[in-house]
Order: C-alpha cells, then structure tokens, then sequence
C-alpha cells in the first residue's frame, strides 16, 4: 500500500482500497479471500489513529476479514522497531483455521526493514476427481521405459548446465529444468516406441 508522505498518499491509499475492495467482490461467489502485506498502516494502535487506520477498519469490517495480532513488524531506520504495519488477512470464515501468524525475526538473510509474517492456515480442497475423470495423464509409464536410457538423458543435460551450490536459487531452477528436459525427451522416445494400446 502508499506509503506516507507525499500529499496523494491518502488519496492512492483510499484508490488501493476501493481496488481490493472490487476484487473481493467480484470473486466473492468462488474465492476466499487471504490478503498479506505491507498495508503501512498501523491496526494495533488504540488512540490517535489517522484516517488511513479508519479507512482500513471499515474495509476490514466491510469485507467481513480478520487477522491475527502480530509483534511490531517495521524497524525504523534508527534501527528500533516501530511499528505493525505487516497483516494477514483472512475471510471470517476461515478465522478459526488460522493456526498460528509469528513474526520471523531470526532470518540472518532478511535485509528487508520488515520482520516477514508466517502463518498456517487448514483449508479443504475438491481434489476434483469427478471433474477431472475424464482427464487422461501423460505421465512417464516407469515400467515401460529403459531407466538406463533416461539416466543418460539426464546426466547429459546435467553436464551441459552448470549449477552454481553456492546460490541455491539458481541450483534448485537448473536441476528442475534439467529434470523436465529429461522428462521431455524419455516422453517422446516412451510415446514413439511403444504402440498405444500398450500405454
């Protein structure tokens, strides 16, 4: 959300509100709506709350969201922390499926001045399987392939890109890529040696 100090942040802070506020609405019939973020706007002050704080309440009420109290998220540039400004948000009817929201304030990485929020949240979902009966799945048939030859394929596309350990990032992508260019080409030999009836 804007943040404060220039003399159009309340006015974008209201327009990004009246968005999220369409949004919710619009996808109410099919989605339940979990919003997180910087809101830069402090819920857990109890006196002298400015307009935005108002604003937000009544969106929050409106919107019939909740969320749970968290430590202070912002650490001021002095180095103190000084305020919660970071939120999960959640529709009331999953409310009581929030588990627990902590504050991660012990990530040596986190060169952020926000503290990052983490929550768990127990949803059900249709796994779909009426939908999807119909559905007929490409996956590599195991049984029917020659591992050697798919060892090979992966070995081969292993040597031709070089992952970096030092940047997990970069290494967890390469290894996936390399998987699914492995994946690809068994695919095409399984598919075209072997009759359909068989597969």
């Amino acid at each position: 959300m804007p943040c404060n100090g220039s003399k159009q942040a309340n006015t974008h802070f209201k327009e990004c509100l009246d968005q999220l506020h369409e949004i919710i609405t619009k996808y109410s019939d099919t989605c339940t709506p979990v919003l997180c973020g910087d809101w830069n706007c402090d819920l857990m002050k109890s006196s002298k709350k400015p307009a935005r704080s108002i604003w937000m309440e009544e969106f929050i009420n409106s919107k019939k969201l909740a969320f749970k109290p968290t430590p202070l998220t912002f650490i001021h540039p002095n180095g103190n922390e000084s305020s919660t400004i970071d939120y999960i948000f959640v529709h009331s009817n999953l409310a009581d499926k929030v588990n627990n929201t902590i504050r991660l304030d012990m990530l040596p990485n986190n060169t952020s001045d926000h503290y990052p929020l983490l929550t768990e949240i127990e949803i059900e979902m249709d796994s779909g399987k009426e939908k999807d009966k119909n559905f007929t799945s490409n996956k590599i048939k195991w049984d029917k392939i020659d591992l050697l030859q798919y060892q090979e394929y992966f070995l081969e596309e292993l040597h031709i890109h070089d992952i970096e350990l030092h940047n997990r990032h970069r290494a967890i992508t390469v290894t996936y890529n390399v998987l699914e260019a492995a994946f690809y080409k068994i695919s095409i030999r399984q598919w075209t040696y072997y009759p359909l009836d068989e597969l």
